[in-house]
């Protein structure tokens, strides 16, 4: 469970109301303020990301979302300018030619948006040229170093006021053959329909609609955004600060934060720790602006909790509640957001599994603090308290289901964890899909318990191998074998076969595959980082910013369709591999 954010726009922060910077800091302190920072941006997107996926199964079950569908050249781009000899050019040359199309295009763009807004009724705003820094960095993260794939470099945007996308449908259908705007001077490239299916999100979680266009006058491709209200209304005007965190740290990869500092050195994790101490500190002083107190304490509970201190992560998690629940939220004056408000209940599930964990390890360590508290009882409620608020098929609600399931396991519950699990992902695949990052995070769970639950059951072993095999397999899908998440699931897998391999069905021919596949991408990543490299010890914002890398030869092992027939990526259900 992320930190909560606002659904509200934000400005940014004055530099008074920032955390203070240390400019005589050490390398290593420097280093864990960054990685600190990734994990909290990492909760916040985790929360915007379930709010997303929310709003997408509400309109799924009002049965009212109009399907506008993919359409056109699924790999557009721009036209060569000429003459000249653009191989020769340098890609700063290249961009240069491309903005001079764009600024020669834009006056044409403005007239286009102003008719489709008179004609539809909705107020289409147009953007500025995208900036050389901006486009250069899209090309090299996204496009291979092809500048001529920018397709963005004009764009506008509208809000459609209905929730079924009627408008939207309306206005991509008028470019096509036959369409009113037909023949006026640019044509129909293509659309990208990001409410297609519960997989086609963008990153972070946000769908739109996008239609490209090109300009017959100059040849330039130019971008029409359109945007569903009520999800607009989450992404607001810090939508794109949302997108940028998502894409920083994977998000879609990502199933819980603690993926954010799995792997890292011990010695960057006790600073992180630090960092944490004074940020708390920070927040707790007058100068810390409103919310800041409430972000901390559960970015920082978090993190104990990711090391295993769940004394101290259980006290953090009892007050970030208690201040949005009890008597300080009255006195607040307004200083919390629903979202805060309604994800409360997650906290107490965190307390309860706190307290599950901290009496495994050892039974006196939680002292008389939590004397006469109940791990189960405490999570029990808090899963009350998000159904009450959020729903049963919230993504949250799911998720906290997903964390009471691991505690009954913990606590010798195998048939209730069990029967707990399998509801949890069912609701899971039919509200979020099975490629999700929320479902996987629950199959690495599941696979968790019941490969540890009884190791002489072999029928409930399997269970748990297939649950991993399933969960690496969401994992490849959505973010690449180079990924924290899928090098864990994949050396999990690895373990788990050597360890009872006479047990399991097909048990040696697991194992060397799993050996296999873990040299291919043990290979692969020191081709991409260095022979010195310690995965997933290396710069993450470095790793993750990067392009993931794709290996058919080790997704066709794992039993992963990368492309169907006709060449389009397969994602999906199917996705997952058949034994």
């Amino acid at each position: 469970m992320g930190c909560a954010s606002s659904t509200a726009a934000s400005s940014p922060r004055s530099p008074a109301q920032s955390p203070p910077v240390n400019t005589n800091a050490s390398p290593l302190h420097t280093r864990a303020v960054k990685e600190y920072e990734m994990f909290e941006k990492a909760g916040e997107a985790l929360d915007v990301m379930s709010e997303y996926m929310h709003l997408y199964k509400q309109l799924m079950d009002e049965e009212t979302l109009l399907q506008v569908g993919n359409a056109g050249d699924p790999t557009p781009r721009n036209r060569t300018p000429s003459p000249t000899d653009w191989a020769a050019l340098t890609k700063s040359e290249q961009f240069g030619f491309l903005k001079k199309t764009a600024e020669q295009t834009l006056p044409r763009f403005e007239t286009l948006a102003k008719n489709l807004g008179g004609l539809h009724n909705i107020d289409f705003k147009v953007g500025p040229v995208k900036n050389r820094d901006r486009a250069l960095e899209k090309v090299d993260r996204d496009y291979g170093g092809d500048v001529l794939k920018l397709l963005d470099m004009i764009r506008c945007s509208a809000v459609c006021p209905m929730h079924n996308l009627a408008d939207a449908k309306a206005i991509v259908e008028s470019f096509k053959e036959g369409g009113s705007m037909c023949g006026q001077g640019w044509d129909f490239v293509r659309c990208k329909d990001a409410f297609g299916s519960l997989d086609d999100f963008l990153t972070g979680g946000y769908r739109d609609i996008k239609l490209n266009l090109r300009c017959r006058k100059t040849g330039l491709i130019v971008e029409v955004q359109l945007h569903l209200k009520r999800f607009y209304d989450v992404k607001g005007l810090d939508g794109y600060t949302h997108f940028a965190n998502s894409r920083k740290v994977k998000v879609d990869g990502l199933g819980t934060t603690a993926d954010v500092v799995a792997g890292l050195p011990i010695a960057l994790t006790q600073e992180m720790l630090d960092v944490g101490e004074q940020r708390l500190a920070w927040a707790r002083s007058a100068e810390a602006p409103p919310g800041a107190l409430i972000r901390t304490l559960r970015t920082n509970a978090e993190l104990q909790h990711a090391h295993q201190r769940n004394q101290q992560a259980a006290t953090l998690f009892e007050e970030a509640h208690e201040l949005l629940t009890g008597a300080h939220d009255a006195a607040s004056g307004g200083r919390f957001t629903g979202r805060q408000v309604d994800y409360a209940g997650m906290l107490l599930v965190m307390i309860g599994r706190c307290l599950v964990e901290l009496r495994r390890s050892d039974a006196g360590a939680g002292g008389d603090k939590w004397a006469g508290k109940g791990g189960l009882k405490c999570a029990e409620e808090g899963i009350e308290e998000l159904t009450r608020r959020l729903g049963a098929s919230h993504p949250v609600t799911l998720r906290a289901r997903a964390m009471y399931a691991y505690l009954l396991g913990l606590s010798g519950k195998i048939a209730e964890a069990d029967k707990e699990y399998q509801d949890v992902l069912d609701a899971q695949a039919r509200v979020l899909g099975m490629t999700h990052p929320d479902i996987v995070e629950t199959l690495q769970s599941y696979g968790n318990f019941a490969s540890d639950a009884e190791t002489n059951n072999a029928d409930l072993l399997h269970t748990g191998v297939r649950a991993y095999e399933t969960a690496l397999a969401g994992s490849v899908s959505r973010a690449g074998f180079i990924h924290p998440r899928s090098i864990l699931l994949l050396e999990t897998l690895m373990e788990l076969c050597d360890r009872h391999c006479d047990v399991l069905k097909d048990g040696e021919k697991r194992c060397a595959k799993y050996h296999r596949l873990l040299e291919e991408v043990d290979v692969a990543i020191s081709a991409e980082y260095g022979t010195a490299h310690q995965f997933p010890a290396v710069d993450m914002e470095e790793l993750w910013c990067s392009a993931a890398v794709q290996f058919p030869a080790v997704a066709t092992a794992v039993g992963i369709p990368v492309k169907s027939a006709d060449g389009v990526p397969v994602r999906g259900p199917q996705c997952v591999p058949a034994y």
